[in-house]
């Protein structure tokens, strides 16, 4: 079984970690995986 975007039912798609992203934060970093996109912060 393969899906719309051509993977295999066992394969994940690529994740992504941008360190640094918010640059008035302490500690940021965005994380993204396909469409979806997370921006963690701390301070």
């Amino acid at each position: 079984m393969t899906r719309h975007d051509g993977r295999a039912a066992d394969q994940l798609r690529e994740v992504r970690i941008e360190p640094g992203f918010v640059s008035t934060a302490s500690g940021s970093a965005l994380i993204t995986q396909g469409g979806t996109r997370v921006i963690c912060t701390a301070s």
